[in-house]
């Protein structure tokens, strides 16, 4: 607006006109009292205070007036912390005038008329939480709030409209108001220097344009522990004895840690288990309906184990259902469960029992006779931990034969089924029962998946190990059809990862659209140095930083108590 000073003629005098009635309202603003329109002292309590500065609450609420957008929830504001936001930065705001004062800035009375009679009132936030708070609040990242202080009839600044609007907002006469306004601006004009010291060269953006644009496809095989421990690890008497022979130690640790469920006469059962994701009536619904299914699969003499490990869910499902003998270290839902097994004979089965964890079907193995308790409890704990490091055994040697077996020439597909087919153990069938080979085609089991398009930080594989790294990995593979050299860590096994296409950005593809890509860089690469200029003074001021524990509060729903 000091342009139109500048250019002289009427244009000139109107404007100095309106600068005067503005000096003149700030004049009157103060009484002898120094109180604003808000009746609050400027004296009065602090709100915040860094190294022996003291902030009023006067003008937080100056400052929670210009933020909170109209019309924001209390709810909402609760959901954002913003009493506390407002605090931080305000703490912010005057670590960065303490900054001002060492570097010798000031805002002369000029720069702040000029920002008013725009409408423009500058207010501060916590800068880490900028990007998340600004687009919810109407602020952009200059933390500027637009005032409506122009006549719609006359489009020219009115100054008694300003007046009611700056008062109405933030409770401040106007002569209170420029003076927040001048810390504000000074405020501003570090960050700014702070900005202007960053700089983004254009093959820095290309660099970032390659990883954003960049596109990658990948084919995956999913090789998961429990899949191998139900479907391709012998657990057989024999198999599990041998194995605890030469694992004397990690047996016995486990057996001193169980052994004390395992009580004469306890309840040995299986379970096949449909846990509750939530309480939704039609997801229960549904799972009551699956178990159903499983009833009538045992019915028509499918073994209760074999059943278990196809349909059901938890740790006991790798066992094939067996979970030992059943006691309190079971956890929520045993007293249900040891109720309904009490009433089985063995080698029956309960009807459907609910717990507070999901549904549940049981079969009584046998009331375990003093004399068995303790080979057959070491017995239980030894088939446990055979068949995990059994199945990361097995799943390791599977992903590495289906990398050789890809890297021959085979499709990965067709050595999937192949492999899978050679390490499927086929269970025992019952008399009638189904042919079991269906069993193990569940969704977990080891098949080709294909990713969506993903870039040079995007995520292939969402249960992958260091998934940066992974992709990193993906992007250095030279052609289609090539693979890592090793199978993956993924947090439930193993994975084999196949490139099946791959779109690098190009430097054509930049040009068209550098220079907002360069703009949009800096302005992160500039938040980025000004939070960590600010997080610097924080640390350089610790111990002489203090915001109001009232003030930071959260606003009352309407019908909240005290």
């Amino acid at each position: 607006m000091l342009s139109l000073f500048r250019r002289g003629g009427p244009a000139q005098i109107a404007m100095g006109a309106i600068v005067f009635l503005i000096a003149i309202s700030f004049a009157l603003e103060f009484r002898s009292s120094g109180r604003g329109a808000s009746g609050l002292s400027l004296a009065s309590k602090c709100a915040v205070e860094v190294q022996g500065r003291c902030v009023p609450e006067a003008e937080f609420f100056t400052a929670a007036g210009l933020i909170i957008p109209q019309g924001l929830s209390a709810s909402r504001q609760k959901a954002l912390n913003i009493n506390q936001q407002v605090l931080d930065g305000l703490v912010e705001r005057e670590l960065l005038l303490i900054e001002a004062a060492r570097l010798g800035l000031s805002i002369s009375d000029a720069e702040i008329e000029d920002e008013l009679l725009e409408g423009r009132a500058h207010v501060s936030l916590p800068l880490g939480k900028l990007q998340m708070l600004a687009p919810q609040l109407g602020l952009g990242a200059e933390l500027i709030r637009t005032l409506p202080v122009y006549n719609s009839a006359t489009k020219a600044f009115d100054v008694k409209l300003y007046e009611r609007v700056v008062r109405s907002i933030t409770g401040r006469g106007p002569k209170e108001f420029k003076e927040v306004q001048r810390k504000e601006l000074l405020a501003a004009r570090v960050r700014e220097l702070v900005r202007a010291r960053v700089r983004v060269s254009e093959s820095e953006a290309f660099l970032q344009f390659q990883r954003e644009r960049s596109k990658a496809v990948v084919r995956s095989v999913q090789l998961r522990r429990d899949w191998f421990a139900k479907w391709a690890v012998d657990q057989s008497d024999a198999a599990v004895d041998a194995w605890a022979k030469e694992h004397a130690s990690e047996v016995n640790d486990a057996w001193n840690t169980a052994k004390k469920d395992w009580t004469k006469g306890c309840l040995r059962v299986r379970e096949l288990a449909m846990p509750f994701d939530g309480t939704d009536d039609d997801q229960k619904a549904e799972l009551r309906r699956q178990l159903e299914a499983s009833e009538a699969s045992l019915a028509k003499g499918t073994p209760f184990e074999w059943e278990a490990r196809r349909a059901g869910s938890g740790g006991g499902a790798v066992l094939g259902g067996d979970i030992g003998c059943l006691a309190e270290s079971y956890g929520e839902g045993w007293k249900e469960l040891a109720a309904a097994a009490e009433k089985l004979a063995p080698g029956k089965r309960s009807g459907i029992v609910e717990t507070s964890r999901g549904f549940h079907l049981l079969q009584l193995i046998e009331r375990v006779p003093e004399a068995k308790l303790e080979g057959t409890g070491r017995r239980f704990v030894a088939r446990g931990l055979m068949a995990r490091l059994r199945a990361e055994e097995l799943a390791r040697k599977f992903g590495e034969e289906l990398i050789a077996r890809a890297k021959a020439g085979a499709k990965l597909d067709d050595a999937t089924r192949e492999l899978v087919s050679k390490v499927v153990l086929a269970p025992k069938k019952g008399p009638g029962a189904a042919e079991p080979a269906e069993g193990w085609e569940t969704a977990e089991r080891p098949k080709v998946e294909v990713s969506a398009p993903f870039s040079i930080g995007g995520d292939p594989i969402p249960n992958a190990s260091g998934a940066s790294q992974l992709t990193l990995q993906v992007f250095e593979l030279s052609a289609p059809e090539a693979l890592l050299a090793e199978p993956i860590e993924t947090s439930d096994g193993l994975a084999v990862v196949q490139l099946k296409e791959k779109n690098l950005a190009t430097k054509e593809e930049f040009q068209k659209d550098k220079l907002p890509l360069m703009r949009q860089l800096a302005a992160l690469k500039q938040l980025d140095a000004l939070v960590r200029y600010v997080e610097q003074l924080k640390l350089s001021a610790k111990g002489k930083l203090k915001t109001s524990e009232e003030l930071a509060q959260p606003p009352k729903r309407p019908g909240e108590d005290d």
